[in-house]
């Protein structure tokens, strides 16, 4: 009965209070020419990593330096190792010493990351920021079809030619019962058919996922309870302030919540939200990513265990475990997120390992062909006047 209600019924203007900060407006109204809020994630994603990107390359072009150098000290290196082998923490200082006074920039490397830690943090609560507002005012939309096509009911049921056909399509059953074994009224069926078809016409989904501001997990369902769905909106439902929504009215959202949602609850439509692929790949691509990272500081000479090699190998068991708790627990666009963050990241990293290689190469092979033609100059000889 959907296009009963597009010619009867309009939601209510909607007058909830909208999230004010940076990555909310940008998500919300800036990015608003792709009308899936999952793409626009991802769309939004790829323009953060593009902009940021001059920090990688700057890290890697850092890092490529530093690793130069430390092939370079590796004598010296040796020696201090040997000089130092019982006391680690002086070991430590004398190489700290030795890079720093070649020129090894240590903080170059962790720039790059403390940003985009920053700014991972930051979106972790604006996204659930969002996530809150967008349930919440999901909801708001279906309380205001329930009860615009539920007042409007009883002109469309006296024309009795009307009410058979929503009889025989089944969207209005006479005598119908309830759980309890009350009976639900023809106009409550009929508004939760409207408010069942809205949601259809407008859910939030991406690809497999029902919901894109709940997890990705097969034990939260695509609808909530009145309980789950509070702690998917925060203190929306509670603070006039916070939603921009009279008291009165928050009060009574709140006790028709499973009246207005009544079609959308039964359990034969309301399915799981996800199946967990977001929150495993999520884990996968945050391994993946650091082990590089580590790979690429432990050529460059910037970890190793005297300097902190244990600590960047316990951030590695720490960081998945963090990045699957948010994953599991917070809405499935941050889990998007951050895939798509670190698959930009693994690819930037990837492929500018691959053309520094090949430029390596190239210089070695340069380096041996001029030894093969004019030999090895003699390190002795000095320049005569």
């Amino acid at each position: 009965m959907a296009f009963l209600s597009t010619a009867l019924f309009s939601a209510a203007e909607t007058v909830i209070k909208e999230p004010s900060w940076m990555w909310e407006k940008l998500l919300l109204h800036v990015f608003n020419f792709i009308s899936n809020y999952g793409w626009r994630v991802v769309f939004f994603t790829v323009c953060l990593k593009l902009l940021l990107c001059p920090l990688d390359i700057y890290q890697r072009y850092k890092a490529r330096k530093n690793q130069k150098i430390t092939e370079q000290l590796k004598p010296q290196m040796e020696k201090l190792q040997k000089q130092y082998a019982g006391d680690r923490n002086m070991l430590a200082q004398k190489q700290m010493q030795l890079n720093k006074q070649a020129g090894v920039s240590y903080f170059s490397s962790c720039l790059p990351a403390i940003i985009t830690m920053a700014v991972m943090f930051s979106l972790l609560g604006a996204l659930n920021e969002v996530s809150q507002y967008m349930n919440f005012k999901e909801y708001y939309d279906m309380y205001n079809v329930y009860n615009e096509a539920e007042a409007a009911y009883a002109e469309i049921s006296s024309d009795e030619a009307t009410r058979a056909a929503l009889i025989e399509q089944g969207v209005v059953v006479p005598g119908l019962t309830d759980a309890d074994g009350n009976i639900i009224e023809e106009k409550v069926q009929y508004a939760q058919s409207e408010v069942y078809d809205y949601y259809q016409k407008n859910k939030t989904s991406f690809l497999w996922i029902k919901n894109i501001w709940s997890p990705d997990v097969p034990w939260k369902k695509e609808i909530n309870d009145l309980d789950k769905f509070q702690s998917n909106t925060g203190k929306r439902f509670t603070d006039a302030a916070k939603s921009g929504i009279d008291d009165d009215t928050l009060k009574k959202m709140k006790r028709d919540y499973s009246k207005v949602m009544g079609k959308l609850l039964a359990e034969d439509s309301n399915k799981a939200n996800g199946y967990l692929i977001l929150p495993i790949l999520s884990v996968l691509f945050s391994v993946a990513t650091q082990w590089l990272s580590m790979r690429q500081q432990k050529q460059s000479g910037q970890m190793n265990e005297a300097m902190g090699g244990g600590s960047m190998k316990t951030m590695m068991f720490i960081m998945p475990i963090m990045i699957g708790f948010f994953s599991l627990s917070y809405t499935a666009a941050f889990s998007l997120y951050l895939i798509v963050s670190y698959a930009f990241s693994l690819i930037l990293q990837l492929s500018s390992n691959a053309i520094l290689l090949a430029i390596d190469k190239a210089e070695e092979k340069k380096v041996t062909t001029t030894v093969m033609k004019y030999g090895r100059p003699d390190p002795n000889d000095t320049d005569k006047k």
